[in-house]
C-alpha cells in the first residue's frame, strides 16, 4: 500500500468516526427531549391531580355554612397552613406515594407550604410544591395579607434534570 492509500484511509476512517460520534450525540439528545417531554407531561397531570385535590376541600378550616360568614371568622393570612397534627399524619415529608394529603387535610389552607413527590419507573424526583394565600377579590392575581373571601393555589412542578419550574393556579373561593 502507497502512502497516498494509507492517507486516505486514515482520513475515510476519521471521517467515519466523526460521523458515528455525531449520530450518537443527536441519538441521545433525541432520547433526552423526549424524556423531558414525558417529564412535563406527567408534571402537568400530577399537578392538576393535585389542583383538583385541593379544590374540593373545604374553603377553610373555620368555615360553618349555616350563615354567611366575615372574613374575620377565617384562618389567619399568617397562619394558613396544616395544623400541628395534619402535618404530623403527613410523614415522610416530601409526601410520597400512596399520599396522604387527601385525607390529613380538610381545608383549602392546610396544603400551603405542602410538598409531593413523584416517582415512576420511568422518571424519579418530581417535586410538587403547593402555595396558598389570600387575594384581593377586585383583582385575583394580587397576594394580600389579610383576611378575603378568595384564595389562590399555586402548585410548583420541577424536576432537576428534565423540567425547569411550571406553575399552575386556580383561584377558591368561599
Amino acid at each position: 500500500m502507497s502512502l497516498g492509500q494509507t492517507m486516505i484511509s486514515i482520513a475515510t476512517l476519521v471521517a467515519l468516526t466523526i460521523m458515528v460520534v455525531t449520530s450518537q450525540r443527536y441519538l441521545i439528545e433525541g432520547q433526552k427531549e423526549a424524556i423531558s417531554a414525558e417529564c412535563l407531561d406527567l408534571a402537568t397531570m400530577q399537578a392538576e391531580a393535585l389542583l383538583a385535590e385541593i379544590t374540593r376541600k373545604q374553603y377553610d378550616a373555620n368555615v360553618t355554612y349555616a350563615y354567611y360568614q366575615s372574613t374575620s371568622e377565617f384562618t389567619s393570612a399568617y397562619g394558613l397552613g396544616p395544623n400541628s397534627s395534619e402535618r404530623a399524619m403527613v410523614a415522610p415529608w416530601p409526601d410520597l406515594k400512596p399520599y396522604k394529603s387527601n385525607t390529613a387535610f380538610s381545608d383549602v389552607d392546610d396544603y400551603n407550604n405542602y410538598e409531593r413527590t413523584v416517582n415512576t419507573d420511568l422518571i424519579t424526583g418530581i417535586r410538587m410544591t403547593v402555595e396558598v394565600y389570600y387575594v384581593d377579590e377586585d383583582a385575583p392575581e394580587t397576594k394580600v395579607y389579610y383576611n378575603t373571601y378568595m384564595k389562590r393555589v399555586v402548585v410548583t412542578a420541577q424536576q432537576s434534570t428534565y423540567l425547569a419550574p411550571i406553575s399552575f393556579s386556580t383561584v377558591v373561593s368561599y
